[in-house]
């Protein structure tokens, strides 16, 4: 029984770790949700956050858009509505949100893609090479599907190790 106990203190110290290294990865998400992410030039996306719940103005810039974008209060967050300048160049774009004059306050990405190409669906096949690089970029895998991976892997190893020990234990 001693076996079988090492084998699962030291998957939960491995499920641990791993938890443990997710959350600096996801406190860097989006305070800023920018709706749709993927958009072409003159297109508008539509701006959601609930940060700064005490603010009484809020302020959306990017380089990306034809003005800055006030937004309205809208129960517990905040929304608004941008223009994608027509002269806006494929890439990612970041927006900054300012709470009460208090710059860059808050902050979220999307990306504009180029808008000359053939409809495919936004399937990707009409993208230039920049715009995938840009995509692949933007769209890593998440921090969950890491942690999920870790812990089917450790849980696979722990089962290993069971298997193992009893036809080992079996075999006598």
């Amino acid at each position: 029984m001693g076996y079988l106990w090492r084998v699962g203190a030291v998957a939960g110290a491995a499920v641990v770790l791993m938890a443990g290294t997710a959350g600096p990865v996801l406190a860097g998400s989006d305070d800023v949700k920018v709706s749709p992410y993927r958009v072409e030039p003159g297109d508008s996306v539509q701006l959601t956050t609930s940060g700064c719940p005490k603010a009484d103005d809020m302020v959306a810039t990017s380089d990306a858009f034809d003005e800055p974008v006030d937004l309205e209060p809208d129960g517990n967050r905040w929304i608004g509505d941008a223009d994608i300048s027509w002269d806006a160049d494929p890439g990612s774009y970041d927006v900054d949100v300012s709470c009460d004059d208090e710059a860059d306050a808050l902050s979220g990405t999307f990306l504009v893609v180029g808008g000359w190409g053939p409809d495919t669906g936004g399937g990707g096949l009409a993208l230039t090479q920049a715009e995938r690089a840009a995509v692949a970029a933007s769209e890593g895998t998440s921090p969950w599907v890491w942690g999920l991976g870790g812990v089917a892997l450790v849980g696979a190893l722990a089962a290993g190790a069971v298997v193992v020990r009893r036809r080992t234990h079996l075999r006598g």
